[in-house]
């Protein structure tokens, strides 16, 4: 009985490579805020409840999977217990923050939809999760706006924007680095493992890593002001340089695997991510 408790489903996330989607921009935007504001003490109970939350949407999908099965309740009630906790103490610290709510609450509900539906797997699926999980970096960052109330968080960064627009610029640049990097690594994992040996994902994945490299090579050229004004040369070079590998990752790694039934393990594929994955963090922090 007590080994069938300690290893009761839910309780701890077993997608392990989801974790480099909460620590690229929980880094990143702890360091922003720092940089930009100063050290605020919101930013503790955000970072946990980053944690709790991806533990909470694991448990709720799998117990959404197995049609609400009583045996994967308890995780999903811990969890939503533990972070009811941290948001009463977000709203106490920063209440400003709460606003985010509205961006990020639609993108959960797709993700429990799917989930709901056994199709948690799904790319859009994957998209919405990496979009929540990326936005770690502005809420962290907002944190040192001066927002008193709700939604506040929002209108304060429109009027940083207007007297500082450069930092704007750079957390919105960082996050959409985070996102289209992470969104590919969704879409490439699939041509390593569920979907290894489909020309069609294979041929989506190196045409999707192409394009992103094609963008962050014309931003670093100046091609586009509007987004890259004020993020500095070597991050915008660096991006550019590891977005071009991962093209070539995408291409090469299922050519020489499951292309060629050749079998390339999970944990395999998972080392190679850190790799890029810190190089990402890398080129945010330069940012």
């Amino acid at each position: 009985m007590t080994r069938g408790r300690k290893h009761a489903p839910g309780w701890v996330p077993q997608q392990h490579g989801a974790w480099a989607m909460l620590v690229v921009p929980a880094v990143t935007g702890t360091v922003l805020l720092v940089r930009d504001h100063g050290w605020r003490w919101v930013a503790l109970p955000v970072l946990a409840i980053t944690i709790v939350g991806y533990f909470l949407l694991n448990a709720v999908t799998l117990w959404l999977k197995a049609r609400r099965k009583p045996r994967y309740w308890p995780p999903v009630r811990a969890h939503a217990v533990a972070g009811g906790v941290l948001g009463v103490a977000v709203m106490a610290l920063g209440p400003g923050l709460t606003g985010w709510l509205v961006v990020a609450a639609p993108l959960l509900a797709v993700a429990l939809v799917l989930a709901s539906r056994r199709r948690d797997r799904a790319t859009l699926s994957g998209l919405v999760t990496v979009t929540a999980a990326c936005l770690v970096t502005p809420v962290l960052w907002s944190a040192g706006l001066p927002a008193r109330l709700p939604l506040g968080a929002m209108s304060a960064a429109a009027d940083v924007a207007a007297r500082r627009p450069d930092q704007v610029r750079v957390v919105a640049f960082v996050t959409l680095l985070q996102l289209a990097y992470f969104f590919g690594t969704v879409v490439y994992v699939k041509t390593m493992i569920r979907e290894r040996g489909d020309r069609r994902w294979f041929a989506a994945s190196v045409a999707y890593h192409a394009a992103v490299t094609a963008v962050l090579l014309a931003a670093a050229l100046g091609g586009i002001p509007a987004l890259t004004t004020g993020v500095s040369g070597a991050a915008l070079v660096l991006a550019t340089v590891v977005l071009a590998l991962a093209t070539a990752r995408a291409w090469a790694m299922p050519a020489l695997g499951p292309l060629r039934g050749r079998q390339i393990t999970p944990l395999q594929v998972g080392l190679v991510e850190i790799g890029f994955s810190v190089a990402v963090l890398v080129a945010c922090l330069l940012a």
